[in-house]
């Protein structure tokens, strides 16, 4: 038996990725995602995750933001702790300009990625780039703007304090930085 005809579709959009043919890649993860039958719509399904990632990357470059977050919502529903819809999820919320929920979604993206089925995935937004993207302009940006600092701030605290987590202490020193910046040029 060959392959089922969503996955060979996927495979097919990650050649046109590669060789960045986005326009034809969009089109046949569009067919992909349209050939998965409504009983593999699940959070095992990590060829349909990563087609609603795909697609979702493709929405945020055409700046279909409201198209990408129902794709992002609908991987999510499906597998809660998807680290590349949440980096997606964040980067949606960072052009929507809701900047706490940005921040949840980095969180959980930071928890998502300790969670060891990484390799089950094949996550695209899991690597030394992204990291280096969070800490110096997401994180910062989202941080710097969200209304929820402290809790926020403590949340991060808690998360670092029961896991040893490197990231979550990096993350905690890039917010404690601001706070004492900002409280330093108010007085």
């Amino acid at each position: 038996m060959g392959k089922k005809p969503y996955i060979a579709n996927y495979e097919s959009a990650l050649s046109f990725m590669t060789r960045d043919q986005h326009d034809a890649a969009f089109e046949v993860l569009q067919r992909a995602l349209s050939q998965v039958p409504e009983n593999e719509m699940t959070g095992d399904n990590a060829a349909y995750l990563n087609i609603l990632s795909q697609l979702s990357f493709l929405f945020l470059e055409r700046r279909e933001l409201e198209r990408a977050y129902d794709h992002v919502s609908k991987g999510l529903e499906a597998k809660k702790d998807h680290a590349d819809l949440l980096f997606l999820k964040s980067l949606v919320m960072f052009d929507l300009n809701r900047y706490d929920e940005m921040l949840e979604a980095i969180i959980n993206y930071l928890v998502a990625i300790d969670e060891g089925n990484a390799h089950l995935f094949d996550y695209r937004f899991v690597n030394p780039g992204i990291f280096k993207e969070l800490f110096e302009r997401l994180i910062p940006k989202a941080y710097q703007c969200s209304f929820q600092h402290e809790q926020i701030r403590d949340i991060v605290y808690k998360l670092y304090s029961a896991t040893g987590n490197e990231r979550f202490k990096k993350t905690y020193e890039i917010m404690v930085n601001i706070d004492n910046t900002t409280s330093r040029e108010e007085h």
